[in-house]
């Protein structure tokens, strides 16, 4: 796990001088990480699409990006989009889709006391996974507008108790990762399992 509490603040890409892997091999080397190509290359998007919202990209979090990434060395299921309805009158809802470790698309809709419940919920039936979500918290990483945030989750399954972080510019979106990543964790606890 990297620690992403330090309060350095310091800058590493803004400007003309952006992401590419070389310097981004470097700072993954000063926080001490071992990645594999794939958690690289996972790690590089994730910095360069957040460079696009950003144009300033700060250590604190591409050591929040690595971190999440390696969480989990494979993940079950991964977001890759999240929609959601909410009005004065209307129930909150949400749309979830999944990309499955096969390849195939799952798009489920849910809803809910909050948006965040509609999304858990949502992201539930895709995995076809029941959990009980025993604590929440959202803070940021740095500061400013579009600031990275960062969203813990604990889950409860069958009486085992999992934990995940996951960082976003948007706080749903980071409920959502870290909700899913903690289900691909009892997904792949639960085959280790059956393999064993």
């Amino acid at each position: 796990m990297v620690d992403v509490t330090a309060k350095q603040q310091k800058l590493i890409f803004s400007g003309e001088m952006g992401p590419t892997p070389d310097r981004l091999h470097a700072q993954t080397a000063a926080l001490g990480a071992v990645l594999t190509d794939a958690q690289f290359g996972e790690v590089l998007e994730t910095i360069n699409e957040l460079y696009q919202v950003k144009q300033n990209i700060y250590f604190e979090e591409i050591a929040a990006v690595v971190d999440e990434v390696t969480q989990l060395v494979e993940q079950p299921a991964r977001l890759l989009g999240l929609q959601i309805t909410l009005g004065k009158s209307l129930v909150p809802s949400a749309t979830v889709t999944l990309k499955t470790s096969e390849g195939k698309q799952v798009i489920t809709e849910a809803a809910g006391n909050s948006s965040m419940d509609a999304i858990f919920s949502a992201i539930q039936q895709a995995m076809h996974m029941r959990v009980f979500l025993s604590d929440f918290s959202y803070g940021t990483v740095t500061p400013g507008i579009n600031a990275l945030g960062k969203a813990t989750v604990t889950v409860e399954h069958h009486g085992q108790h999992v934990s995940a972080r996951a960082y976003s510019t948007d706080i749903l979106e980071a409920g959502a990762k870290a909700f899913l990543i903690a289900l691909n964790k009892i997904e792949l606890n639960r085959k280790e399992q059956f393999r064993s």
